[in-house]
This record gives structure tokens, C-alpha cells and sequence, in this order.
């Protein structure tokens, strides 16, 4: 049964849509990786144990592309600012918690977030007391302001260089009409296959696209294409250069000041979808609230000869958080 309905849903929706999750490593090594295995074979998305128990903040994962399971309790020590959420780590990490402490003395600086003074608080330089369920806010709110500070009211190199290298935020994003254009909603990301200088390539539909500066478009190595070619060739890692003519380039982290258009771009508000409180309940469930945003856009001619609109992650980012 669960054969064949990996089988009917490959057929009708993609092997992306087969979202798989296998034992954790201290349970079985053997059956960790096997199930890992078998899903990457498959083209399925993989789901960490930690997204299957929800203890771990995912933003780490998402930046960082790595697991934290895997990180040696010593390298603590060598850190310069904690934030410590969503962990207290005399009870959860006993015997590794002594690294912070020792970190402490090389002066160390410590926040705990935390709605309760727990036995990890006693080592914070600054204790955030949250009201319970409002951490997403806080944070949220940090966001808001590591934008403002490092991307609009200043260019910091070493924010913007970072984002540029390592994380999607520089990818395109293509934009699909709604109401004939009146409004519109973030799709999929611009992939290779889509323009008739990269199609050619292969795993095409797995290789995603950047703009440089003046608004070339570029294919840079390091997506998930790359990795399954059938002969290596030590794309895999990512490089701001360009695979086809080999020329390096600077990715165009935002499209402002150079868009052909600014368009407004669907977002979903669900900020009065719950309560925060415990023990309390709204008698009606509440839908989330569409919120349009102004973004701005470049237009793409694809290789079937439509012409559509492009965005960075980047600037959708930036259009949510608003600063």
C-alpha cells in the first residue's frame, strides 16, 4: 500500500511531493541512513527527526544547511554570543553545559529567551521573560531589525556578501498573475529549464537562477541539480561564477532601483488566527488575512516565448518584514 501510493503520488504530483522520515541515529544507524537513502533515490524531500518532534528552532537549519546533532559540545566554548531559546541546557545537555560556563570567563555574552527563570538563565547576561507563545513575535521582531540596521539604513559587506554566498535570498522567484495581473502571488523559483540559454543542461529542473547587477541572468553551481549529475564536476559547492561561460558575477541581491515594474504581491496575515493565551480559545476559527505588499519586479522571457515577472527572495523577504 504505502508502495504504490509513493508511486501514484510520483506519477501525478513529482517525487518532490514524497516527504519522508526515517528513525533518528541513536536509534539505528543502519536504519537512519538506509531510509535516508532510499528517499534521496526516490527525489523525495526529507524530513530531520527534528522537524518530526518540532525541538529545534528550524531557522538554523534553514540558514546553516546543517543539522545541529552533529556539532561537536566543545565548539561552544569558542563562541562570543549566545542565544539560548527553546533549551535548558543543565537538564537537557548536563554534561556539555560546563562548555558554557568556561565560555563565560573568555567573555562570553549570553541571552536566554525564556518565559520561566530556568536553570540556564542564572548564566545569561540579558534574560528575555516572554509571555508564552509570543517568542515567534520576538523573533519576528529581531528580524525586523537586523534588516532595518544591516540591509536598508546601512550595506553592511559582511551581511550582504553572506547572504549573496550562502543562503537563496539572491534566487529568482517567479511571480504568477492573479485578476489579470491586478495583484500577485509568490511562485516557484526560476529554474534553468525555463530560458532557452540554460535549458540544455542537465538535471535543468533542479538548477535555479540569479540576476546580476546589470541584469544578466546567471546559473551558478551549488543547487541540488548539481549534485546528481552523472559525472561530477565540482559544482556542487557554490560559487558566485556562472557554469556556461565561466565569468564570476555579483549577484543582485534586490531588484529596486532597477525594476521594470513594482507589483503587488499577495501575503498572508495570520496574526489573528489564534490566541497566544493558554486555556483560552476564540469561539470562531479566523482565516488569515491577505496583506499586499509592493514589490518590485524585472520582466523574463521564458523559452516557450512567455513573458513573466521575476523577484528576488530576497525582496519578498523584505516586503513582509518591512523595514
Amino acid at each position: 500500500m504505502i508502495a504504490g501510493a509513493q508511486i501514484y503520488t510520483i506519477k501525478k504530483y513529482g517525487p518532490d511531493h514524497i516527504a519522508s522520515f526515517s528513525p533518528i541515529p541513536a536509534m539505528s544507524l543502519l536504519s537512519f541512513i538506509s531510509g535516508h537513502r532510499y528517499n534521496n533515490l526516490l527525489g523525495g524531500i526529507y524530513c530531520s527527526y527534528y522537524e518530526w518532534y518540532h525541538d529545534l528552532p528550524h531557522i538554523e537549519a534553514t540558514m546553516f544547511g546543517d543539522q545541529t546533532e552533529n556539532c561537536e559540545s566543545s565548539d561552544w566554548y569558542n563562541g562570543t554570543y549566545w542565544i539560548v531559546a527553546g533549551t535548558n541546557l543543565n537538564q537537557t545537555r548536563t554534561a556539555d553545559v560546563h562548555f558554557l560556563s568556561e565560555a563565560k570567563y573568555r567573555g562570553t555574552k549570553v541571552v536566554v529567551v525564556s518565559p520561566n527563570y530556568s536553570d540556564v538563565t542564572k548564566y545569561a547576561d540579558l534574560w528575555v521573560p516572554l509571555v508564552p507563545g509570543s517568542d515567534g513575535a520576538f523573533f519576528q521582531a529581531c528580524i525586523h531589525v537586523i534588516l532595518n540596521e544591516f540591509y536598508v539604513k546601512r550595506h553592511v559587506p559582511y551581511f550582504i556578501n553572506y547572504v549573496k554566498k550562502y543562503t537563496n535570498l539572491p534566487f529568482l522567484v517567479i511571480l504568477d498573475p492573479h485578476e489579470g495581473g491586478k495583484k500577485y502571488s509568490m511562485g516557484r523559483f526560476l529554474r534553468a529549464s525555463d530560458l532557452s540559454a540554460y535549458s540544455s543542461q542537465e538535471n535543468a529542473e533542479w538548477k535555479m537562477i540569479m540576476m546580476d547587477e546589470t541584469g544578466k541572468l546567471h546559473l551558478p553551481p551549488g543547487t541540488i541539480g548539481f549534485r546528481w549529475e552523472k559525472e561530477p564536476t565540482g559544482n556542487w559547492n557554490l560559487q558566485l561564477k556562472n557554469v556556461v561561460t565561466g565569468e564570476e558575477f555579483d549577484p543582485s541581491l534586490s531588484l529596486l532601483g532597477k525594476e521594470d515594474e513594482r507589483v503587488n504581491v499577495i501575503f498572508t496575515d495570520f496574526t489573528d488566527t489564534f490566541s497566544i493565551w493558554p486555556g483560552k480559545s476564540r469561539s470562531k476559527r479566523e482565516q488569515g488575512k491577505e496583506v499586499l505588499r509592493e514589490v518590485p519586479a524585472k520582466k523574463i522571457k521564458t523559452r516557450d516565448g512567455r513573458e513573466i515577472l521575476v523577484t528576488t527572495a530576497f525582496d519578498l523577504l523584505m516586503a513582509w518584514n518591512g523595514p
